[in-house]
């Protein structure tokens, strides 16, 4: 399998499932967020790494914890 992408909206694309199953377990808890937010506070913290896989970044989709996801947005709201 090619793990390489040609564009981060077709890396997106690919790992979508991933973040629609945690946004789907997210709201089961009460935490309402779209597939964008989680990929857009993930994309800061891989903005800096070297040698990611496909696996590395949909296990980070999986196991970002809800607390990391509520204080990102709960202080963007904030600023606002």
């Amino acid at each position: 399998m090619n793990d390489e992408f040609q564009s981060v909206k077709e890396l997106y694309q690919r790992v979508l499932p991933a973040l629609r199953t945690k946004v789907h377990k997210l709201s089961s808890r009460g935490v309402f967020v779209v597939e964008e937010d989680i990929w857009n506070l993930l994309m800061e913290k891989w903005k800096n790494e070297r040698g990611l896989t496909l696996y590395d970044i949909v296990d980070d989709i999986l196991k970002i914890e809800e607390e990391v996801i509520i204080d990102k947005y709960k202080n963007n709201k904030e600023e606002q």
